[in-house]
């Protein structure tokens, strides 16, 4: 079931490569929600197109900030009830760039289910220092592109081609809000799409039926993005029956200008990929050997009992 979620999850995360903070939380409440544009005067209401322009070029300048933290939060749930599958995956990012050397830091704590594990790592601009769950310190050799692939979990793309609703709501500082739902019929089509070009076809049997899909974003009177909120309400239909589906993305860009990245005090506790491998290997021949042990430790055991059962049954016969 893990494997399905995760799965699940790809689904929207191929539309966005792809923080769920307190302040938040009455926000996500109204974004998720299928008669968002209820509650939106009809002299708000853009064309998809301008607020896909105002998106992207904030997303764009986001990315390619010399100084700033992004806090996200990737929710997905899976079912209802006591049977449903839960993921919850945070990350915290840092990035300092000057014009020789680009550097960052990032937290990434990833809950399925009730189960935790957590990454941390500094990046120096040529390597990448990370710490896994289990304490083990690992450098590697990167390219900052790379770095940014693997803890980059809230880009966010739209397709304005599937938008059915947008509007803009102008604050008295100047800021914009920006609210979009997506047609959910030009989603699932966009959402195959997708996943036929990072290489998974749609499996027999199964679908995705998207019931509402609402984007909120707030931009600053400068056009920066300070945060937006994405979500997916569907339902999930295989072999075995319908299951609704809910993913929720949160970020928050924060302290441009005043971030600071948290470098690593000693890099020569950390052994190389070599190392690192050659270590997994030998846990895992240590292992085998335990269990292999543990095994014969058993066929003695039982051999014995048996052992001690023979003379029982001998006396038994003779007392007879």
């Amino acid at each position: 079931m893990k494997k399905k979620i995760a799965v699940l999850a790809g689904v929207v995360l191929a539309m966005s490569m792809a923080g769920c903070s307190q302040n938040n939380s009455k926000k996500i409440e109204e974004i998720d929600n299928a008669a968002l544009f209820d509650g939106i005067a009809e002299e708000a209401l853009i064309n998809g197109d301008d607020l896909n322009t105002a998106f992207s070029a904030a997303m764009t300048g986001a990315n390619d900030a010399a100084n700033i933290t992004v806090n996200a939060e990737n929710t997905v749930t899976l079912g209802e009830g006591e049977n449903a599958e839960n993921m919850d995956y945070k990350t915290e990012v840092k990035i300092v760039k000057s014009d020789d050397q680009s550097t960052g830091s990032a937290v990434m704590d990833n809950t399925y289910n009730g189960e935790n594990s957590k990454i941390s790592a500094y990046y120096d601009g040529t390597k990448l220092y990370f710490t896994t769950n289990d304490g083990d310190k690992i450098m590697e050799e990167m390219a900052y592109e790379d770095f940014m692939s693997v803890v980059n979990s809230y880009s966010l793309s739209v397709f304005p081609e599937c938008i059915d609703k947008s509007a803009c709501i102008e604050g008295s500082d100047g800021s914009n809000e920006y609210y979009m739902s997506y047609n959910p019929v030009s989603l699932e089509n966009q959402m195959k799409t997708n996943l036929e070009a990072n290489g998974q076809g749609v499996v027999d049997g199964e679908n995705m039926t998207v019931n509402y899909s609402n984007l909120y974003a707030k931009l600053d009177k400068d056009g920066n993005l300070l945060n937006y909120i994405y979500v997916l309400d569907a339902n999930y239909t295989n072999d075995s029956g319908s299951q609704p589906y809910k993913y929720i993305t949160t970020v928050d860009f924060t302290n441009r200008d005043k971030t600071k990245v948290d470098a690593v005090a000693n890099t020569d506790d950390y052994m190389t990929t070599d190392e690192y491998t050659q270590l997994l290997q030998e846990r895992m021949s240590e292992e085998a050997s335990a269990e292999a042990a543990s095994s014969e430790d058993g066929e003695g055991t039982e051999d014995e009992s048996a052992a001690d059962e023979e003379p029982a049954a001998e006396n038994e016969t003779a007392a007879q």
